[in-house]
């Protein structure tokens, strides 16, 4: 895939956020034994929860994106049930002052987390560790490539946008270093 300027932008000012998010998450380990697989999608649960609601408005219309058919929330909730948890206390994220490009950015750091699940279920699988509860994270199926190209596509027609959408990327990697962290800020 080739990486046009408001995707080479958002890489270059995001990188350091997502490597320090995928360090302090230490996602394999907490997917590889029960109460930490539980721990680890209560807590997606929690953040994927608002921010779906929070963005939907800004997004549901967007040309190109199909926001409704990337909602992940419904997936989160079958991984509760067949971990035996009940849905965590949504987190309090009312005060986001999104804008469509800020709400893209976003949807970014999800679009991205649905890519990285794909890798963690695999190295899920590798290490002998089984998948249940984990349909979250193969939610696009064989599609998750071509769906990542599709949303970079929306952004790359907004390179007058590129600031705003940063802006949107960085805060949606603060919230979910927040709802992933071991220690569970968001839980």
């Amino acid at each position: 895939m080739s990486v046009g300027p408001v995707l080479g932008a958002l890489r270059s000012a995001t990188g350091p956020l997502h490597d320090a998010l995928e360090a302090r998450t230490q996602a394999l380990s907490r997917l590889l034994c029960r109460e930490g697989r539980a721990g680890y999608v209560a807590a997606l649960h929690s953040a994927y929860a608002p921010l779906e609601a929070a963005l939907e408005p800004w997004l549901i219309d967007e040309a190109g994106l199909d926001f409704a058919g990337r909602r992940k929330l419904s997936f989160l909730a079958e991984d509760l049930e067949a971990l035996g948890r009940a849905a965590p206390q949504d987190a309090d994220l009312t005060e986001l002052h999104l804008s469509a490009p800020r709400a893209l950015g976003l949807q970014y750091v999800l679009e991205g987390a649905t890519l990285g699940a794909r890798v963690l279920a695999r190295e899920v699988r590798s290490a002998g560790g089984d998948l249940r509860g984990l349909s979250f994270f193969n939610c696009y199926g064989a599609e998750a490539g071509a769906r990542f190209r599709a949303f970079c596509d929306v952004l790359e027609g907004r390179p007058d946008e590129t600031d705003e959408i940063i802006a949107g990327a960085v805060l949606g990697f603060q919230i979910m270093d927040a709802a992933l962290a071991p220690e569970g800020a968001l839980q």
